[in-house]
């Protein structure tokens, strides 16, 4: 588990602690729910569940109802360098979501479950970082183009 993940857990469980122990404190919860609140739904919220290729497009479902759309340009690199930077993120229960530097300090747009079976998609945009469940096959319908 990742300090920062920790971090975002234990904050917000140590600041409703205090405000409950000690009745003049009920700042702290309200700073954990305005501050860290919204952090750890950003992360929930952003964590795949899925992954399809249709029509051109890289369709990344997401939890609560969240989905992301890019235009693909066709290719796809598997396996994929991993993040070595997180620019801007989630690493932790829900995987890896944000932005990330690569190894080949590219910035990437990731939306990953599982580090081992990665692939890198190129977009119109930036590249995306995405862990299908097979990414062989997954590579090649990118590459062609054909609806997962």
């Amino acid at each position: 588990m990742k300090i920062s993940t920790t971090f975002v857990l234990l904050v917000p469980l140590w600041l409703l602690v205090v405000s409950l122990a000690a009745p003049d404190a009920r700042w702290g919860l309200a700073l954990g729910a305005l501050v860290l609140g919204p952090v750890f739904l950003w992360a929930v919220r952003q964590s795949p569940i899925a992954y399809e290729v249709r029509g051109g497009r890289l369709v990344v479902h997401a939890r609560l109802g969240a989905t992301h759309t890019v235009r693909l340009d066709g290719t796809a690199r598997f396996p994929a360098p991993p993040p070595r930077l997180r620019l801007f993120g989630s690493s932790g229960f829900f995987g890896h979501t944000g932005w990330f530097l690569d190894a080949d300090w590219t910035m990437v747009r990731a939306f990953v479950t599982r580090a081992d079976n990665m692939v890198v998609v190129g977009t119109d945009v930036r590249p995306v970082l995405v862990s299908p469940v097979d990414p062989e096959g997954f590579a090649a319908a990118v590459r062609g183009g054909v609806v997962r």
